[in-house]
């Protein structure tokens, strides 16, 4: 039986893509390609290699399924998993090294264990909450959950994130500013804690593109990766 219908990937374009997004980032700004849902329907394996193969220092996944796959296909770059792993999971993410969000106390406990167990340590990403109402702790919480994450010999506090909530749709970016703001004040409260942090990340697809200079250290692209604007504004 042959098939009527495929679809045809041309992985030097993806490559080309991660080229062209990391000419937009200063020096030193790790870049995180989104491979998340089968990469947006690309192939999970094929996109990654291509975005490796043109410079992405990491990717990042939804689900551990997704982290799984890449590591399954001898993929050995990082993997950062934005997507919730319920704590019955977290040791499954640790052995395959992967970098997890963190924003609830169980499995930052559970990934402590499981560090003590293995003997490794887990580098967790804080997901702080400044306005896109999803995913993350707010200023108080998230200062003590950093400080539970910085007191554990297990456990390193490698970054701190959160996410825009409209920066894409609009050409008001009023409340993305906002945003920003919050985030760099808990960076502040963070360094006033003496709690170091290596890798703050804030910008998705359509930040890198308009703001050239608010990267911090890490870029988790999405959509722009695969050669799509983010929206049309």
């Amino acid at each position: 039986m042959n098939d009527l219908s495929w679809c045809e990937i041309d992985v030097g374009a993806l490559a080309h893509n991660v080229r062209m997004l990391r000419s937009l980032l200063p020096p030193g700004c790790l870049l995180a390609p989104t491979v998340k849902a089968n990469a947006y329907g690309h192939g999970l394996e094929l996109a990654a290699r291509a975005f490796l193969g043109g410079g992405a220092d990491w990717l990042c996944v939804n689900a551990l399924f997704e982290a799984a796959a890449l590591r399954a296909a001898g993929v050995a770059a990082p993997v950062y998993v934005m997507g919730f792993v319920p704590p019955s999971d977290v040791d499954e993410a640790i052995a395959l090294d992967c970098r997890l969000v963190a924003y609830r106390g169980d499995v930052v406990d559970r990934a402590e264990e499981a560090c003590s167990r293995r003997g490794v340590k887990g580098r967790l990403h804080l997901k702080l909450e400044t306005g896109n109402e999803r995913q993350g702790l707010r200023d108080r919480d998230a200062l003590a959950l950093a400080r539970r994450i910085h007191d554990s010999p297990h456990l390193e506090l490698e970054g701190v994130a959160s996410h825009y909530a409209n920066i894409e749709d609009t050409t008001d970016h009023g409340y993305a500013r906002e945003q920003l703001r919050r985030f760099r004040e808990f960076r502040g409260s963070l360094e006033r804690a003496g709690i170091p942090v290596p890798l703050p990340h804030l910008s998705n697809s359509a930040a890198v593109i308009l703001w050239s200079d608010e990267h911090h250290k890490l870029a988790r692209v999405g959509i722009a990766a695969y050669g799509m604007w983010p929206s049309n504004e």
